[in-house]
């Protein structure tokens, strides 16, 4: 659990000096050719493919012609690392999708995906695809206060870098094996990356925006709502909706592909069978189905038939799939979970550690990194959320989670609350005796005796000039700070603590090898 375009393939020739650098944006700038822009301009746009067992090279020629952008096909690269050719059949039934999301979902199956080079969009092996990397950069400057919950204090970039890299593809980055990168300059976040990845990470800033807006503009009675951060999460959450409906089947040694046809035409949705993966789980098109089931919902059905077949299904990119259960479990998105209601002040930092400690857990504890799965669970303090990157039966059941949570929460607003936390530490200064041309002797006896007006007590002014100035005086304020030889004895927020001990790091006074103590009085 945490708490906290130069286009090139490996062996690329080096950018153009002199090439004039795009000014960042939030969506990320690529470098690249106006023609290499064009093309993913093209893939932007919405478009609708229905595709069934076509050739690879037919779809390609129709895509081609339809959309004004020329695509190839890499044959090397496919025969090799996918054994893909031109005559490979392929099924596209994307709706309400730009042209790129819905083509990289029909030639997913496949292991194949494609990429911007040379000026064309070129069909490829997506082992090609995902080490053929670019560099965008991304306007980030209104992001450097988002901060995974951390031990130890790092600057606002390097913690919005770490988010980046735990929530987005976790293992295709260098410093986990892979070869992405990610690094600052003067308020610009600079990425190397697959395209695919850029697509997601672009995605993910923007989200991020969308729940530090929802937080600011939210009222104490407003509904705070997990924002999604998977590709065509709309016309996902349109398949989901119509799962929801009843119907009837009787299915008597009914083959699965036709099951699969009748669910599509009764809820008017794309359904499609992802042989490759079902045939891990011993499954084809014509394995036969027995199922009879009346005015049950449609994903209740599906729950049926895969508990059956011991397969699994899932929505991607607007298309209903039926597949395998490891498939099911891999099918990682990340999600914003906005909790400011669960933490209620800064002061208290310690609740909202349990809500990530709580989820990690008890929601599906061995699919978290941290038991050996795949899931990561951040959380941050600006925006006050959890970042989730899981599987969506897991996403449902963290949903689950919070909102009993927050039902528990309102049924005991009426309770008393209790007054926010004042601990007493105490805080080592570091002893200057030596440096004042006493022993070390000398100085451990002087830091003993009673303060006279030294070190200690102008530390003491300064802390309560500095920090919370408001709180010390403020009429039943019982926040105090005294000093006693070489330390301070302070009584105050757990917030004020922690600037106490960065002010006093900042002010080289602290005594590090003797970390602050004491409790609550």
């Amino acid at each position: 659990m945490l708490t906290a375009n130069l286009s090139r393939s490996q062996d690329k020739t080096p950018t153009v000096a002199g090439r004039e650098k795009p000014a960042a944006s939030p969506r990320g700038e690529e470098t690249g050719t106006a023609s290499e822009r064009a093309i993913q301009a093209k893939l932007d746009q919405r478009a609708d493919l229905e595709f069934v067992g076509a050739p690879l090279s037919e779809v390609v020629q129709r895509l081609s012609e339809t959309h004004k952008v020329q695509i190839v096909l890499n044959h090397r690269k496919l025969q090799e690392d996918a054994n893909v050719t031109g005559e490979t059949r392929v099924t596209a039934t994307g709706r309400g999708l730009t042209l790129g999301r819905a083509l990289r979902s029909a030639l997913q199956e496949l292991n194949v995906d494609f990429v911007i080079r040379n000026e064309v969009l070129e069909i490829t092996s997506t082992e090609d695809a995902e080490t053929y990397l670019v560099i965008r950069t991304y306007a980030a400057a209104d992001l450097f206060d988002v901060r995974p919950r951390s031990d130890h204090d790092q600057p606002d970039f390097a913690a919005l870098e770490d988010l980046v890299k735990n929530a987005i593809a976790p293992e295709s980055w260098r410093d986990a094996g892979g070869s992405g990168t990610a690094s600052f300059a003067k308020g610009v976040l600079v990425i190397t990356q697959s395209q695919s990845n850029h697509e997601i990470i672009a995605r993910f800033l923007a989200k991020l925006r969308q729940a530090r807006l929802q937080i600011s503009e939210a009222k104490a009675d407003a509904r705070l709502t997990p924002i999604n951060c998977e590709p065509a999460a709309e016309a996902n959450a349109r398949i989901y909706e119509k799962l929801g409906r009843a119907i009837s089947i009787n299915w008597s040694e009914t083959f699965l592909e036709d099951c699969a046809k009748q669910l599509a035409r009764e809820l008017d949705v794309p359904v499609r069978l992802l042989t490759a993966k079902l045939a891990d789980v011993n499954v084809t098109p014509e394995t036969p189905v027995t199922l009879k089931l009346s005015s049950v919902s449609a994903r209740g059905v599906l729950n049926h038939v895969a508990s059956i077949l011991n397969a699994g299904w899932i929505v991607r990119d607007g298309v209903l799939l039926i597949t395998s259960p490891e498939e099911v479990s891999s099918d990682l998105t990340a999600r914003i979970y906005p909790i400011p209601d669960l933490i209620p002040s800064e002061d208290d930092v310690e609740t909202g550690a349990a809500v990530d400690m709580v989820i990690n857990n008890t929601v599906k504890p061995d699919s978290w990194k941290d038991a050996g799965g795949a899931g990561v669970i951040i959380r941050c303090d600006s925006p006050a959320s959890l970042i989730c990157l899981q599987a969506r039966p897991v996403h449902e059941e963290i949903e689950n989670v919070l909102a009993n949570l927050r039902k528990d929460l309102a049924s005991s607003a009426e309770a008393p609350r209790a007054a926010p936390r004042m601990p007493v530490r105490v805080y080592r200064l570091v002893d200057a005796g030596p440096a004042a041309g006493r022993t070390a002797a000398e100085g451990a006896k002087a830091s003993t005796q009673k303060p006279d007006g030294g070190a200690a007590s102008d530390i003491a002014k300064l802390v309560k000039e500095l920090v919370a100035p408001e709180s010390w005086e403020a009429p039943g304020s019982k926040a105090y700070v005294r000093p006693l030889g070489n330390r301070l004895i302070v009584r105050q927020s757990l917030k004020a603590h922690r600037e106490i001990r960065d002010l006093l790091q900042k002010l080289g006074s602290l005594d590090d090898a003797q970390p602050p103590t004491g409790g609550f009085f």
